[in-house]
């Protein structure tokens, strides 16, 4: 069965602009219909964002010339190979990765890591250095202003978020949190979290 999860971004848009409606695309499922047929399915609906959790060749292919916005992730596991080297090497990996595979006009975000300060911490400190070397090889490609890049978070990284005025980060990543959010900043990148949906029954 396939199925779509929610990605809430933390981004804020203009009162008078609606905010995009996007959602992910996963494989971890049993019985998935071939990627050509999903996206017919996000075009039949009208959505025209999709998360990718992975750089997969064959599904970026498939989604090339389709028109569909994507955010891709670079997976976990990754980030040290990108941080410990330099942008050159993080420029090969997005053109062998990505940019061999679909043109970056359809590239909207690079999400590099995926829940990793809360959720997976022995990555914490390779999050931001690959992040610098990957927006150093897209300034290369003159595409930083148009490919941003960010790092979802589990929503667990916010100890409060209710009022959203009140809202504050678990102290406990503070001293990992300051550096991206800085980055974000510095970038002109949305900060982004991810909200589990409750199934309807």
């Amino acid at each position: 069965m396939l199925i779509f999860a929610f990605l809430a971004f933390f981004l804020l848009p203009s009162p008078t602009v609606a905010a995009p409606v996007g959602v992910c695309y996963g494989h971890l499922a049993n019985n998935l219909p071939p990627p050509a047929d999903v996206i017919n399915l996000l075009q039949s609906n009208g959505i025209s964002n999709v998360r990718i959790f992975n750089p997969d060749p064959s599904t970026l292919q498939s989604f090339s010339g389709s028109g569909i916005k994507l955010m891709i992730g670079v997976p976990n596991e990754i980030l040290p190979y990108l941080a410990t080297g330099n942008p050159t090497l993080s420029l090969q990996w997005l053109q062998s990765n990505i940019f061999s595979h679909i043109p970056p006009n359809q590239i909207r975000y690079i999400a590099v890591g995926n829940e990793i300060l809360l959720q997976e911490p022995y990555y914490t400190p390779y999050v931001v250095p690959a992040m610098l070397n990957l927006y150093q090889a897209l300034q290369t490609l003159n595409l930083a202003d148009f490919i941003k890049l960010s790092s979802p978070q589990a929503a667990s990284v916010l100890s409060a978020s209710y009022p959203p005025s009140s809202g504050t980060f678990d102290p406990y990543i503070k001293s990992a949190m300051l550096p991206l959010l800085q980055f974000l900043h510095d970038t002109k990148s949305p900060f982004m979290v991810n909200i589990s949906i409750p199934q309807l029954h």
